[in-house]
């Protein structure tokens, strides 16, 4: 297992550490220092795990840490036919196109988060519920003008313009964490009604209920008091290469991808439920 010592690494290389020698496997774990900040030496401590890893015999590794901490496992990570599964650490792991920033020795790991896919897992692309559909509209009705005319397309990774293989321009995908944080904020806002101050507007926040969540958690998620996140449900996505200038399928994907960059492809179509 490849953790940083966070308390987010720390709490879920724990889990999973309790879990797999519940399940009779011998657990060997690198703690990289990322709390002191430099991606450097960041870099070298991850990259000197790869020999623990081999001296230990592993054929199996968790990764939770994010990709800008771990350049050096990944450059060194090649040709050792490990298997990788990824616990979502940090804000851009396996979001819709965090894919991309990901090195070519990751594809093939496996993610298992609470964010959801522009793709299915038979290879097409995902059906937008009304209110991703609502997002889209109001990002493009705002932001097209920033990108010369182009409409955001699904998988674009943020602040990009792209010309697809098949001659078409494409812009930025739209923003799916704020559009969701936006409809939660406006719900609370009415909720609490007037003269509200941060007590009661947090209070209204947390007792919203149900709420709807793009790109994440099937499209559903639950705000209420006795938990600080607002996603119910996660599942499992595989890092797949789709390098610049992959044709586009008779599905009308990029070898599962919904651009020609490397992306996150829904193992199949099941969400489990987030339990306490």
């Amino acid at each position: 297992m490849l953790a940083g010592n966070g308390p987010e690494h720390i709490a879920a290389a724990s889990a999973a550490k309790t879990a797999l020698e519940a399940n009779g496997n011998k657990v060997t774990t690198v703690n990289v220092n990322t709390l002191q900040g430099d991606t450097g030496i960041m870099s070298t401590e991850s990259a000197a795990a790869v020999n623990t890893f081999k001296s230990a015999n592993v054929s199996n590794i968790v990764v939770a840490l994010q990709f800008t901490s771990s350049t050096g496992f990944w450059d060194n990570a090649a040709g050792n036919n490990w298997n990788f599964t990824f616990l979502d650490v940090a804000s851009s792991m396996c979001t819709a196109y965090g894919g991309k920033s990901l090195k070519p020795s990751a594809v093939g790991g496996t993610c298992y988060t609470i964010f959801g896919d522009n793709v299915t897992s038979d290879g097409k692309l995902s059906p937008e519920t009304d209110f991703e559909k609502e997002c889209r509209a109001h990002f493009d009705k705002i932001s097209t003008g920033d990108f010369g005319g182009a409409t955001s397309y699904p998988g674009v990774p943020s602040g990009e313009t792209r010309t697809l293989p098949d001659g078409s321009k494409v812009s930025s995908d739209y923003a799916p964490n704020e559009c969701t944080l936006t409809n939660l904020i406006k719900a609370a806002l009415e909720k609490a009604g007037k003269n509200l101050d941060r007590g009661s507007f947090m209070k209204a926040v947390r007792t919203v209920g149900e709420v709807q969540i793009a790109l994440a958690s099937d499209g559903k998620g639950n705000a209420t008091e006795d938990r600080t996140y607002i996603a119910t449900a996660t599942h499992g996505v595989k890092l797949t290469a789709a390098p610049t200038g992959t044709a586009k399928n008779a599905t009308g994907t990029y070898n599962g991808c919904p651009v020609d960059i490397q992306c996150w492809v829904p193992v199949g179509s099941t969400w489990y439920p987030i339990t306490k």
